[in-house]
């Protein structure tokens, strides 16, 4: 899980995360009723939301000057290509790309198994603060 993290996610998660051996992040969840739109696919608005905590967070807890880093977002694009359903599990595949001074590019995938549900890419701009975070274990897809 996800520790550290309050409100929204908080409310309508629960996500987790696990460190992979090359020290990348991933980060996953069941989708829940409560993601959902009427006709039980995962609501675009969840998915966008789920790529906005994890491309930021992949910086974060992949990059030691982005650690102690807030990052706001500055633009998020993403294109859907399956909605995952009530009960799947969806992970979060982040990849830092370029870093400015105040700006950080990342891109990720939200992968339903095998297939690609969404790409996504994020613009971040860096700030002093935000809460800690910290990682605990990815339960199993399963």
């Amino acid at each position: 899980m996800i520790l550290g993290l309050d409100g929204l996610i908080a409310d309508n998660g629960p996500v987790f995360a696990r460190r992979e051996p090359d020290g990348s992040v991933v980060f996953g969840c069941r989708i829940m009723p409560n993601m959902c739109n009427p006709m039980g696919v995962a609501h675009g608005g969840w998915l966008a939301t789920l790529c906005d905590v994890g491309l930021p967070l992949t910086g974060r807890l992949t990059d030691p000057e982005l650690a102690g880093q807030f990052m706001l977002t500055v633009h998020l694009a993403v294109d859907y290509m399956r909605g995952p359903r009530l009960g799947e599990w969806v992970e979060c595949h982040g990849r830092l790309l370029k870093r400015t001074k105040r700006l950080v590019f990342i891109d990720g995938l939200l992968t339903v198994g095998d297939e690609v549900a969404a790409r996504a890419s994020g613009v971040f701009r860096t700030g002093i603060g935000g809460p800690e975070v910290q990682l605990a274990d990815l339960p199993s897809p399963a």
